[in-house]
């Protein structure tokens, strides 16, 4: 009975085990998904930067300096509202991570917990065969002696 319950808790520890590697794989996919796209959203903001300096050094040769200072007064707002954008979506990112993390340690923990109850149910089912068998024995040991 005791290797049953060994071999039972054996088999639940492999389990939890499984499913915390399973756990750690996809938050390393989901976090390596973030990065990927964070380096794609910044090549792209590069590139916008980049096509707006040319495109304002095509104009100074062709505007007046007022009206170029109005550009570059409006290019440096344009690129200040888009690092704020960048920055919210970031912090959007952020905040998902951390939700999904927390969401896996509440995953991780109630699989625990339930190894823990079933452990302690386990301990309770061979605590009652044992106090069984005590019980049997007794009973037994009168019968013999009373004959």
């Amino acid at each position: 009975m005791a290797v049953i319950v060994d071999v039972v808790i054996l088999a639940l520890i492999v389990g939890v085990v499984s499913l915390a590697v399973i756990l750690a794989v996809i938050v390393g996919a989901v976090i390596l998904a973030v990065i990927v796209g964070a380096v794609i959203l910044a090549v792209i903001v590069v590139a916008v930067i980049l096509a707006m300096i040319v495109g304002v050094m095509v104009l100074a040769v062709i505007v007046e300096e007022v009206v170029l200072v109005v550009i570059v007064v409006v290019v440096i707002l344009v690129v200040i509202v888009e690092t704020v954008i960048l920055v919210v979506i970031v912090e959007t990112v952020i905040l998902v991570v951390i939700v999904v993390v927390v969401i896996l340690v509440v995953i991780v923990e109630t699989v625990i917990l339930v190894v823990i109850v079933e452990t302690v149910i386990l301990v309770v089912i061979v605590e009652t065969v044992i106090l069984a068998v005590i019980v049997e024995t007794v009973i037994l040991a009168v019968i013999v002696g009373a004959v």
